[in-house]
């Protein structure tokens, strides 16, 4: 019986490199020796650039002829087109060397079968594997050191790393020393290193009366991002505008970060407004604008040569909260004529008095044939003017728009300005500030060129908005909650206790943004998850839990947002809970 497999393979061809050949030993006549050491050289061919990036190479021995390439004798050593080698204790005439990318497929053999003949004295062969690596710290590092004895030699071999490595690497030997024909294993801890870069470390072996000095090759590349911190918004601020930057810690062995910046903690597709790859800054400022009233999660997810590492805990942030009053226009739809260059008017009376601290004009709707030859401007009853936009876009023919100073976008940067998106107008609406609201407003399109066809005034109207600053919950008690492995324990308000100037228990809604890892949150016995919510009533009447699935754990966590029904926002607290053998037995100890 047999089966077939397949699987699909991507190839990618580059001119800017090979050919990749053997160039010693590649002759006839060839004689080499067992327990010598004798030079590889191939030509490297750019194979080492940036788009074939082969940073390493095996090297084999065939004595067959090339039918079979099963004898290292370097791997993972520099690709650097040459590497001296130990020969191994067999003979032939018809040996042949391979040598072929480490981490990629091609290869090249030498051209012509050499000889490999008797030791004529006793001695020692090893070989490393492998020679070259890159180590990611805090990783650890390790390389297999095997032993030939040639010719029944039989004296210990003891090794060394006598310099090259950063002072903070910690090396060990699993065996030291060992006999011929033992192999060891050299372990380099990188725990404790801060530099990185490409380092040789000399490997001194010492067997009898002999002392051989050899080379291993780290690339050592700082893979720690414990430090990174994302610093603003600041996590749990509110009031922010509408387009803010978003800033975390410059790392120097972070090359890249990605962005993600979502309406929920799932962080799934359709909640993300915007997201960013690949960001060689430590900062970035969205492309659409945020929605006023809103909490928004983000988060950051570091990377370098050694891959990318978890995306960060998500940081929280509430935009401004705003109320408008809405008025519309009902001197609506006016014809704009395609004869001469008209101002088509349309009235909007208020009757209620107030003083403007900020106004926004929305759906103003229309159409011509040619949008760059018309202008809009808004008229205050006190007679001030302000062209909202005049001889923007070309070849556009409808608009249908809102129009705020605090908006993300500029209106002539953006066309067509259409689906009820509000702009920054090109003039500010700031000019109506302190003005009073009472009296006819007045909305002018004028046509501004007479080579047009003409269109329809269909909408518009204004609102009258003021930015609020509702009181936010805050916490009275977070307390870290003590729970025996395996078990469940309540969280009482004694732990987690979260208030409200304005609000009662029952208002305050906490929402889970970063779930438990070893143990789980239920209400009722209803296990809770990342976006599930409970409020502090729930906590009062003692309806939430913490069950421990893991008792090997030693601590566990969740993180959560609070918000009222006024507005109010506190993100993002954790709420840390240890697991204790020794937990006291639950009892009620909830405040009242």
């Amino acid at each position: 019986a047999g089966c077939t497999g397949n699987a699909d393979l991507t190839l990618n061809f580059s001119a800017t490199a090979g050919p990749f050949l053997v160039t010693q030993p590649n002759a006839a006549g060839i004689t080499w020796f067992v327990g010598d050491q004798n030079v590889v050289t191939w030509d490297v061919a750019n194979t080492d650039n940036n788009k074939v990036n082969c940073q390493s190479v095996n090297i084999l021995l065939s004595v067959n002829g090339g039918s079979a390439f099963n004898i290292p004798l370097a791997i993972s050593t520099p690709n650097d087109g040459s590497e001296t080698v130990f020969i191994p204790d067999v003979t032939t005439s018809s040996a042949r060397i391979r040598i072929e990318a480490a981490d990629n497929i091609f290869f090249d053999v030498s051209n012509q079968n050499f000889s490999i003949e008797p030791a004529d004295e006793p001695g020692l062969a090893f070989s490393f594997a492998p020679q070259f690596q890159q180590v990611c710290v805090p990783d650890i590092a390790e390389v297999t050191i095997n032993t030939q004895s040639i010719l029944n030699f039989d004296q210990p071999v003891s090794f060394e790393i006598i310099d090259g490595l950063p002072a903070d690497v910690q090396v060990s030997f699993s065996a030291n020393p060992v006999m011929p024909g033992e192999s060891t294993t050299l372990t380099a801890d990188m725990t404790g290193v801060a530099d990185d870069g490409s380092f040789t470390a000399t490997l001194q072996t010492i067997a009898g009366g002999d002392t051989i000095l050899s080379e291993l090759y780290f690339n050592i590349v700082n893979n720690d991002f414990t430090a990174l911190a994302l610093e603003g918004p600041a996590d749990g601020e509110s009031g922010l505008g509408v387009l803010p930057e978003f800033s975390w810690t410059d790392l120097p062995q972070a090359d890249v970060v990605n962005f993600q910046l979502s309406t929920t903690p799932f962080f799934a597709p359709d909640d993300i407004v915007e997201e960013a790859y690949n960001l060689t800054d430590s900062y970035y400022v969205p492309t659409v604008g945020l929605d006023e009233n809103t909490v928004y999660y983000w988060r950051i997810q570091p990377g370098n040569e050694c891959g990318l590492a978890d995306f960060t805990l998500p940081a929280t942030f509430q935009t401004r909260t705003v109320t408008c009053t809405p008025f519309v226009s009902s001197d609506v739809p006016k014809s704009i004529s395609a004869i001469g260059t008209p101002t088509v008017s349309s009235v909007l009376p208020i009757i209620s008095s107030g003083t403007i601290s900020d106004i926004n004009v929305s759906k103003l709707k229309g159409t011509h044939d040619a949008l760059p030859h018309i202008a809009a401007s808004l008229v205050s009853p006190s007679g001030t003017e302000v062209v909202l936009f005049s001889g923007i876009c070309g070849n556009t023919q409808a608009f249908d728009l809102g129009l705020d100073d605090e908006a993300a976008f500029d209106v002539a940067d953006n066309c067509p300005p259409i689906n009820g998106i509000k702009y920054r107008p090109q003039n500010p609406l700031a000019a109506f500030k302190g003005e009073n609201t009472l009296g006819e407003w007045t909305m002018n399109i004028k046509v501004i060129n007479n080579d047009g066809q003409g269109g329809t005034f269909e909408a518009w109207g204004v609102e009258f908005c003021a930015s609020i600053e509702p009181e936010h919950p805050f916490i009275v008690k977070n307390d870290t909650m003590p729970v025996p492995p395996l078990d469940t324990r309540t969280l009482y308000n004694i732990y987690l206790n979260v208030q409200d100037a304005d609000d009662v228990a029952d208002d305050l809604q906490f929402t889970i943004v970063v779930a438990t890892k070893d143990g789980y949150i239920a209400r009722d016995g209803v296990q809770l998850g990342v976006g599930d919510h409970f409020t502090m009533r729930d906590i009062h009447q003692e309806r939430i839990t913490y069950t421990n699935t893991n008792p090997d754990a030693l601590f566990d966590f969740f993180t959560f947002i609070v918000q009222d029904d006024q507005g109010g926002f506190m993100g993002t607290p954790k709420f840390n809970i240890v697991i204790d053998p020794d937990a006291p037995v639950a009892t009620n100890e909830a405040l009242p």
